[in-house]
């Protein structure tokens, strides 16, 4: 009895998604990966709302529900709703790709290196690939390259901004939330180009560094998981990364690699800056090696 009580409540959607997704049109595909990565949103959201942030008309949105085998949008949120329960989304998703593999360890390896190579394989075939050498254009250009990212995607954020710093491109990394990153972007000016990480909805901090980017006049490239959201029109380039895993837990290899391949870009357009910074790097890195070996040194000696 108590193994029944703990055991997840069905979902409907993941088990359509995984039947139907392959018949669905691309417009329809779309709408209903949007519905998969963003249940809590799809809860809170019209399908005009949804229709407004992924490109596509509310009536798009519906057809999109029904193709499922759900009645409408209605019904699809009662089905979402059955599975949220009261853990966070990404504790929800994690949960659903653990039961789908038990306690399978080679099952959680494949999977995971099933979805990356998936997800990396879509990235070098699709406009985010085509969008990368505008990307790296525009960042080459910049005097000084201003990277965002809060939560998980600052963490990204801060070993892009250590790469580009490893290169000798001038760098400020933007991590905070709230009244703090407000002083963090002080400091932004004329020569900045943005680099913004962030996925989901828009929220103020996305919203009030994008405003000031554009009043100041500075060339973004946003890094996000669709780019049909009204707020990108503002945008230089948007490289649109998909990070669904298995059952919608997010996974964040192709991010990685679309950042790397920027930075290498980056250091390809800049050759003899990087090759200086990376000479100087070796120089200090063994400073610190020879100081350290004759402080020991020293420590023995008395």
């Amino acid at each position: 009895m108590a193994e029944n009580a703990a055991s997840p409540p069905l979902d409907r959607l993941s088990a359509r998604l995984r039947s139907r997704a392959t018949k669905l049109s691309p417009k329809l595909r779309k709408a209903a990966a949007f519905f998969d990565e963003n249940r809590g949103d799809v809860l809170e959201l019209s399908a005009l709302e949804i229709g407004g942030l992924i490109g596509v008309s509310d009536a798009t949105v519906v057809r999109a529900a029904r193709a499922l085998g759900f009645s409408g949008l209605t019904e699809l949120k009662k089905a979402i709703a059955g599975t949220l329960g009261a853990a966070p989304t990404h504790v929800r998703n994690l949960q659903r790709a653990l039961a789908s593999v038990d306690q399978d360890v080679d099952g959680a390896i494949d999977l995971v290196l099933d979805h990356e190579a998936q997800l990396i394989a879509n990235l070098a075939e699709g406009e985010a690939r085509r969008a990368i050498p505008v990307a790296v254009d525009l960042l080459h250009k910049a005097q000084r390259v201003v990277v965002f990212g809060t939560g998980t995607s600052g963490l990204i954020a801060a070993y892009a901004v250590r790469m580009l710093a490893r290169h000798g491109k001038p760098v400020l990394l933007l991590d905070a939330t709230g009244f703090d990153l407000a002083e963090q972007m002080l400091t932004l000016r004329e020569g900045d180009a943005v680099l913004m990480l962030f996925f989901g909805r828009a929220y103020p901090e996305v919203e009030v560094l994008m405003e000031e980017a554009r009043n100041r006049g500075l060339p973004m490239v946003v890094v996000t998981e669709s780019a049909e959201k009204p707020i990108l029109k503002a945008a230089s380039a948007v490289l649109e990364i998909r990070r669904s895993g298995p059952d919608g837990a997010p996974l964040h290899g192709a991010t990685l690699v679309c950042l790397e391949a920027i930075i290498m870009g980056v250091a390809a357009m800049e050759q003899q800056a990087s090759l200086d910074s990376l000479e100087r790097l070796q120089l200090l890195r063994a400073r610190i090696v020879q100081r350290r070996t004759s402080g020991r040194r020293a420590r023995r000696d008395r």
